[in-house]
């Protein structure tokens, strides 16, 4: 069974641009953490909504998608293609509007990916970073440096999100994802031509609809779902965490006893 983007909790951002017509969406985490379901539910969106030609490129295939409104035709490493690389270069030939290529493992898929991206087609891929600024640079590295200045003029052409996810304990059992959310405004595009990586975080605005991992982790908080010790150890920053914490405490009224949970280090504070 393929869950639906609603029932995942896909950012209602990404619902929207996986609507577009080209372009790639990265969707990023470590093992174990929902990448490929995530894609799943938004290839059965388009699916059931929206009349494409999809080809997905997968080393194995996990979902298996009937074709509905869509045409969908899965390829698997090994059964159908000898690998990632050369089943995207084959797929093309079938002019499709949307390839899932499962990984971005290295620079010739890479380079495929984001050539395919800014060809006209969209591109749905997957990469082991733990945040988008580390997805980013992550792809530019991959290449020798005499080429990256012009990957990354590609890239900041290509790119329409990065969604980095994590899945974390739910109190009273079970799992539920945060999210980080990246999307290429002017701004960030900017920023990733000029290879400034490392500012795409003060790039991203609340008000673009963007978030970083510890605001949404913050808000599962905020909303009983996510206990505050399996936030701190998941979240890339604790004074960020605290940050966002805070910030629900005085704007929406969250328990203040919460604050007692850092210890001084976690908010910043001194001795």
């Amino acid at each position: 069974q393929i869950p639906s983007i609603e029932k995942l909790g896909i950012p209602q951002a990404c619902k929207q641009l996986i609507s577009r017509p080209r372009g790639m969406i990265l969707v990023t985490g470590p093992a174990g953490s929902g990448k490929s379901t995530t894609l799943a539910a938004m290839i059965e969106y388009l699916n059931e909504h929206e009349s494409r030609n999809v080809i997905t490129v997968e080393d194995p295939i996990e979902f298996l998608h009937r074709s509905n409104k869509s045409l969908v035709t899965q390829r698997e490493v090994g059964e159908h293609a000898e690998s990632i690389p050369g089943a995207l270069r084959t797929s093309l030939r079938y002019k499709p509007h949307i390839i899932l290529v499962g990984e971005l493992l290295d620079l010739e898929t890479v380079r495929g990916a984001i050539e395919a991206a800014n060809k006209g087609h969209l591109i749905f891929a997957t990469s082991h970073a733990s945040s988008a600024e580390e997805g980013v640079s992550a792809l530019v590295n991959q290449f020798p440096g005499s080429e990256q200045k012009q990957i990354q003029v590609a890239l900041s052409q290509a790119l329409k999100a990065v969604v980095v996810q994590r899945l974390i304990p739910r109190i009273g059992g079970g799992l539920v994802p945060a999210r980080e959310l990246l999307l290429n405004t002017i701004p960030v595009a900017l920023k990733i031509r000029e290879g400034s990586f490392q500012q795409l975080s003060q790039a991203m605005k609340p008000t673009d609809n963007m978030y970083r991992f510890e605001m949404d982790l913050a808000r599962l908080i905020y909303e009983g779902l996510v206990d505050v010790e399996d936030a701190k150890q998941f979240a890339n920053d604790r004074k960020d965490l605290y940050a966002n914490v805070d910030m629900y405490i005085r704007e929406h009224g969250m328990d203040p006893s919460i604050r007692d949970k850092f210890t001084d280090e976690e908010k910043g504070i001194g001795r």
